[in-house]
């Protein structure tokens, strides 16, 4: 498969401030794929590290602003500490427009299916049992936008393949162009998600994984936590919206749950019984919602079912 081709892009100016794993990343992509890149850390050792893979680094301080098409900020190390801060602000005076990685991807490979998974604590367990399903199955998915898989660095995968995306509360607010056809709305902790300040900033940021979705689109949201509660409530008045609550704890109609360690599908009437669940390697909940964005999918059951149970954590 081939790389991305960020062609929105080529011979434009672009300024990538923060040099982590999705920093550096888009710095690759961004000039492979023709555009003018600069980059910027405000941390002194991951400069050095990228000069020593051959990046080009802009002073922000020098940097005439006005001539910036656009800044990809690195979500993954951004903190929003005074220095960053003054940075955007004077970006934004100067009608720069302030984006995620996410956001090139959405507007290079414009024809892919694409997934959102909200899971502070759980998100790259979910990607990976996801990689495995539509793999098993026979869909080409590209995983990543967790630590260490930054979504520039993954494989174009065009118009027959799609991406399952782990987003955070800040890549939700600077990915403005997608819309997701499957997004898992599981949990952002208890404590504030950073940058943001409270849990329900970063609850009203995650909600924009729900952007745009009409149906066949589906929202798949854990109802076992407030935020998901709340979701299904202020969802749930919006008829063309197609929702699917996911429990581990309890039964919930039109969803997907687990009783007495049995995977019950209840999304087109009376529960059936699926399956029993092997809870001790993988959570159940995360079982349930990757069964259920496996149906949204246009995905069988027998065949979401069936790979779901060649899956191990341990070995997977």
């Amino acid at each position: 498969m081939p790389a991305i081709d960020l062609f929105p892009y080529f011979a434009l100016p672009v300024f990538v401030l923060g040099l982590g794993d999705e920093g550096r990343a888009a710095c690759r992509a961004l000039e492979a794929s023709g555009a003018e890149v600069a980059a910027w850390d405000v941390d002194e050792k991951r400069r050095r590290a990228a000069l020593d893979q051959g990046l080009e680094l802009g002073d922000p301080n020098e940097v005439d602003w006005r001539e910036r098409f656009g800044i990809v900020l690195d979500c993954g190390t951004w903190q929003g500490v005074p220095e960053e801060a003054e940075i955007v602000s004077r970006a934004e005076r100067a009608g720069c427009e302030l984006v995620s990685d996410v956001e090139l991807l959405a507007r290079s490979e414009r024809d892919a299916q694409y997934i959102a998974v909200l899971s502070r604590t759980g998100a790259s367990e979910v990607l990976d049992l996801l990689a495995h399903v539509y793999g098993v199955c026979g869909r080409e998915l590209e995983v990543g936008g967790d630590p260490g898989r930054p979504v520039l660095g993954l494989r174009s995968a065009g118009a027959e393949g799609g991406y399952a995306i782990a987003m955070s509360p800040l890549k939700c607010r600077h990915t403005v162009s997608m819309t997701f056809d499957v997004a898992l709305f599981l949990d952002v902790g208890v404590a504030p998600w950073p940058p943001c300040r409270t849990v329900e900033e970063a609850v009203a940021l995650g909600m924009q994984v729900f952007h745009r979705q009409t149906a066949p689109r589906a929202a798949v949201i854990n109802r076992d936590v407030g935020p998901g509660e709340a979701a299904l409530q202020g969802l749930g008045r919006q008829p063309e919206q197609r929702l699917i609550p996911v429990s581990a704890r309890s039964p919930v109609p039109r969803g997907v749950f687990t009783h007495d360690g049995v995977l019950y599908d209840a999304t087109e009437g009376p529960p059936k019984a699926i399956a029993p669940i092997e809870a001790e390697e993988l959570s159940s909940l995360h079982q349930c919602a990757v069964y259920a964005a496996a149906l949204a999918s246009g995905i069988p059951r027998h065949a979401a079912l069936a790979s779901l149970r060649t899956y191990s954590s341990r070995g997977g």
